[in-house]
């Protein structure tokens, strides 16, 4: 990674209330964890969840702006809880210079899934879900599911038929996963 750890920290804790840092540590925690179990670099990992909502507090305008700027505006058309995933991914690679691309996409896509997910894209959209400090019986549920089974694919599906955004990557892994994990 062509920043340290410590300096993505300082710049992500700079641009998030102390909720959403508390939140993104604990993504960070569980997702090194997870890294760990499903043979994933930890360092990647912990990287992804440092980024993945470092673009959540900024103004929808601002977000806009940029994803325009960047030619990035399909996900415009979409509801704007999704922009911060592609904005985070901006981020990631043009101020942050991370060059790891699956990284990057983990950031991109940790807020509608898709269809065959890398292991490290499963590992970030997972943590981001099941972190320690959510709380929402959605949460709950595959948080123990996780824990019960160790399947990232079931959690990563289960997840998915609890998203109430409509988005085609969305619907289109949640097709996959169900089949993947045959239900």
């Amino acid at each position: 990674m062509r920043m340290k750890l410590e300096h993505i920290k300082d710049y992500v804790q700079d641009r998030m209330s102390k909720a959403r840092y508390r939140h993104t540590v604990g993504v960070m925690e569980t997702a090194k964890r997870l890294a760990v179990v499903h043979g994933v670099d930890p360092e990647a990992a912990q990287v992804a969840a440092l980024i993945h909502d470092v673009a959540k507090e900024q103004s929808s305008h601002q977000i806009k702006a940029m994803l325009k700027l960047k030619y990035e505006t399909d996900i415009l058309q979409y509801d704007e809880r999704l922009w911060h995933g592609v904005m985070g991914a901006i981020v990631a690679a043009d101020v942050l210079g991370i060059l790891n691309k699956d990284v990057v996409s983990a950031v991109r896509f940790h807020t509608t899934g898709r269809p065959g997910m890398s292991e490290l894209e499963k590992v970030l959209f997972v943590s981001d879900y099941i972190e320690p400090n959510r709380a929402s019986p959605g949460c709950v549920k595959v948080r123990e599911l996780y824990q019960e089974t160790g399947d990232l694919d079931r959690a990563v599906y289960e997840i998915l038929t609890h998203h109430s955004i409509a988005h085609p990557d969305i619907e289109a892994a949640r097709s996959y996963y169900k089949e993947k994990v045959g239900l």
